[in-house]
């Protein structure tokens, strides 16, 4: 999504994951988030039921010029992985001022 100061917004609903299974990369123009579940492998707990999937995953997402790669910000709250791209000064809107004619 894109927020009001035009930075962009990537949320990712990461539940079950810990901060340390997860990455964040940019190759390119890309962003690749990465999550490496450390429980699936190293658990031998037997379940009678368990409804949150903790599977390994990569996802990408295509980066856009106008993004500020040198600013990205990335928080986990509540099982939700937020990573804020702001635009670069180039890109920022610029409001020009309109002055009456004298």
């Amino acid at each position: 999504s894109v927020l009001k100061d035009g930075s962009s917004l990537i949320e990712i609903a990461v539940t079950g994951f810990a901060e340390e299974e997860l990455s964040i990369e940019k190759i390119g123009s890309k962003i690749i988030v990465h999550g490496r579940s450390k429980k699936q492998k190293d658990s031998q707990q037997k379940y009678m039921y368990k409804h949150i999937a903790c599977r390994d995953f990569d996802l990408e997402f295509q980066g856009a010029d106008s993004w500020d790669y040198s600013q990205i910000e990335a928080e986990i709250d509540k099982g939700i992985l937020s990573i804020k791209i702001p635009l670069t000064a180039e890109s920022k809107p610029l409001e020009i001022q309109i002055n009456k004619k004298k």
